[in-house]
């Protein structure tokens, strides 16, 4: 079954209170050659009235696949009634029909009736009677149909009435109209029934019916879910409830009923048995919130107007002044709530002491620079007098003994401890070759006498790189070997040493690394104090500073045969070579080059050339 609503309002400006008002129509038969094609029928809608009206609320409940395709006014359907002009007249009712086809609305004009006396007695209404055929409506059944009930259900809505006697108000009535297709009654299936469970806080409306059958349930001719549940409020509540059971070809069975649903009893709230306890916070802004009584409560707690979370009964306060607000409730009681305005002030942490500071010395040819680095503010002393950060000391003509103290404070820490440290301040010495300043290479001759040799930097890709070619003739090195390690008379052995910013540095100080031709070729020893290479040749000698490990690499290699004792200038020349500072041979002279000359008679000489 299916339901629509149709409103029918004659639009008056009084009324009298409504009774017994209804809208109906007439039993319907249908072919059962017109059934089975589908039949259109067009059926008068009548109406009674015991009391005057003038609107209405109409429902009408249709059998599965039935519909309303037109509703119209019948012809000749009016109120006559005396005008102002003490003329007879008529009222012409009017029916619409929206696009849907769910709603007709039926209107009149507002028109004012007189008595012969010229007095108005109120806006026109349907006179009390019956009305034979008010509307056509026509019904498209669906092809096939079996038969079924139309069900018309009418609330009358009416205003008090100056003219007419005053009934009850709120009637509902139901007119059932019954469907016969030709050739055999309709089986009606059993009417379900409505069941109706009452509870505390609300009723429970189910349905019951024939096994099978497809049950349905309508409030107020609105359909509404099985089962349905009316909550109890306060105050009593009238239901109308319509229920179908449909089985398929079969007639719906239909029950309504009218059920009261009594107001819900609330009892007055009682109050809580126990109290908020509220504690002090610790030391990290902690404070124990609870309740003391046994009911089953909620706590809300606020602080400065925010809502906190309460962990295991424990909530946390930010620094300085808090508003809290704690409230209990519980269902039944009435709420319990207590303000407190707590200070919390964290104690400070324990200050950490800052890293101790690094005192660095550096020694240069005319001072001496002392500094310290460490966190926050760093404080220098030199024998207990605060100085500048670095602060630069002069070479004098002796050596001068301080003790350097340095202290670290960063900002909300202690003071670190302080970093001592004894420094010598060396005796300027007076270098009037610079053999104070710049990387130098010192050979020893055969007297005991030092060569010196400044080492240059010709690699532009490495600038830590510091070369020279020295040629170690037999005249200037040559005698005897430098200790009974080295017995070979024949080929005694030249002693070097390395000087960097006027440091010597020790042999064990730098690595080796013959990077210079064949490893095999450069045979260089090592002694306490001293790295040794034999007499006779040309040696490119460098060393490779590391400023990152502050370390030192040695580079040598051996070149060619010196054979400078032996030339003479009338020697015919039989060619020319040329090397590079590494050894390696190039095609002509490019920068600092070693050009080695071979005379005719085989000897050879090599000299050092800037081109």
């Amino acid at each position: 079954m299916k339901k629509f609503l149709f409103t029918l309002a004659a639009l008056l400006m009084a009324g009298s209170v409504c009774a017994e008002e209804y809208f109906y129509i007439d039993d319907i038969t249908i072919s059962a050659e017109d059934a089975a094609a589908g039949a259109t029928v067009v059926a008068p809608v009548k109406a009674h009235f015991d009391y005057y009206c003038n609107a209405w609320q109409v429902d009408f409940v249709l059998p599965e696949g039935v519909i309303v395709t037109k509703a119209v006014r019948k012809p000749g359907l009016y109120i006559t009634y005396l005008n102002e002009d003490g003329e007879q007249d008529e009222y012409r009712a009017s029916l619409g029909m929206n696009d849907d086809k769910t709603r007709f609305i039926v209107s009149t004009f507002t028109e004012l009736g007189y008595t012969e006396d010229g007095e108005c007695y109120g806006t026109l209404k349907w006179d009390p009677g019956d009305y034979d055929n008010m509307w056509e409506m026509t019904f498209q059944f669906p092809a096939g149909f079996t038969g079924g009930e139309i069900t018309v259900c009418t609330e009358p809505s009416c205003t008090d009435d100056t003219r007419g006697p005053i009934c009850p108000k709120g009637q509902y009535h139901e007119k059932v109209a019954t469907v016969t297709v030709e050739g055999g009654e309709p089986i009606v299936t059993d009417a379900p029934e409505i069941v109706v469970t009452a509870g505390d806080d609300a009723y429970i409306f189910d349905v019951v019916g024939p096994e099978g059958a497809e049950l349905k349930l309508f409030v107020d001719g609105a359909e509404v879910e099985i089962p349905y549940t009316v909550a109890r409020t306060d105050v009593d509540q009238i239901v109308k409830l319509t229920a179908t059971a449909h089985i398929e070809g079969q007639t719906d069975g239909t029950v309504t009923g009218e059920y009261l649903v009594p107001a819900l009893v609330v009892p007055e709230p009682q109050d809580l048995t126990g109290e908020i306890v509220i504690g002090e916070p610790d030391e990290n802004g902690n404070v124990e919130v609870g309740y003391t009584g046994d009911e089953d409560v909620t706590i809300v707690v606020t602080v400065n107007g925010e809502e906190v979370e309460v962990v295991d009964g424990v909530i946390t306060l930010g620094e300085g002044e808090n508003l809290i607000v704690v409230t209990v409730t519980a269902e039944g009681y009435n709420d319990l709530t207590e303000t407190v305005t707590l200070i919390y002030e964290p104690t400070p942490p324990e200050p950490q002491p800052t890293a101790t500071p690094v005192i660095t010395v550096v020694v240069n040819e005319d001072n001496v620079v002392i500094s310290a680095e460490g966190e926050g503010e760093v404080i220098l002393m030199i024998d207990g007098e605060v100085v500048d950060n670095p602060t630069t000391i002069a070479r004098g003509e002796e050596d001068v003994v301080v003790t350097v103290t340095a202290t670290a404070q960063a900002e909300g820490q202690l003071i670190s401890e302080t970093a001592e440290e004894v420094v010598t301040i060396p005796a300027y010495v007076y270098d009037p070759e610079g053999h104070m300043t710049g990387y130098w290479v010192v050979l020893i001759d055969k007297n005991g006498e030092e060569v010196w040799e400044k080492l240059e930097d010709t690699n532009p890709n490495d600038p830590n790189q510091y070369v020279t070619t020295v040629a170690l003739h037999y005249s200037q090195f040559g005698g005897k070997p430098l200790s009974g390690e080295m017995t070979d008379a024949d080929n005694p052995m030249v002693p070097f040493f390395f000087m960097i910013d006027g440091v010597r540095y020790a042999c064990d100080d730098a690595e080796v690394e013959p990077v210079y031709g064949n490893a095999n070729e450069n045979p260089l020893f090592m002694t306490d104090n001293y790295w040794v290479v034999p007499v006779g040749y040309f040696y490119t000698i460098g060393v490779l500073t590391d400023p990152i490990n502050e370390g030192l690499l040695l580079q040598i290699s051996k070149g060619v045969y010196t054979g400078i004792e032996e030339l003479n200038g009338d020697k015919a020349v039989a060619g020319v070579r040329y090397f590079n500072m590494a050894g390696q041979e190039m095609q002509e002279a490019n920068g600092m080059t070693i050009v080695v000359t071979t005379y005719t008679d085989g000897t050879t000489s090599a000299v050092k050339v800037m081109k």
